[in-house]
């Protein structure tokens, strides 16, 4: 089994954003109250608890799948793991996109990653 050179670097550039948004989830998540109360000042939306939940999972499952890219010891366990990063970050861009009530085009851009993260679960044989 060899791994494409798409999946390795891929799966590092998972891991480091994985890793940031998991500590930028828990220092968020650490201050919400006053987050809240500089967003309620602003007339925005406040965040709540279980909205920085699904982000520090969704961070998590980043982490997960960019290691399982690395260590590549089976196909079938890197394409699940790549399957559950793209639906999860599927549903991190539905739930975006309902709770804020905005569509654009660069909500997009977040599929970026875990698409070639797939491709290169493909490419690898």
């Amino acid at each position: 089994m060899k791994r494409s050179k798409l999946l390795k670097v891929v799966s590092i550039i998972v891991i480091v954003f994985g890793a940031l948004g998991l500590l930028s989830g828990i220092v968020v998540l650490l201050m919400l109250d006053i987050i809240n109360n500089m967003m309620m000042d602003l007339g925005m939306p406040l965040y709540s608890a279980s909205q920085m939940l699904i982000g520090l999972i969704g961070a998590i499952v980043a982490i997960v799948a960019g290691i399982l890219g690395l260590v590549y010891k089976s196909k079938s366990s890197v394409l699940v793991a790549g399957s559950l990063y793209l639906i999860f970050t599927v549903g991190e861009i539905l739930f975006s996109i309902l709770s804020i009530g905005v569509f654009t085009v660069f909500i997009f851009i977040g599929l970026i990653l875990p698409l070639l993260y797939l491709w290169g679960v493909y490419l690898s044989e």
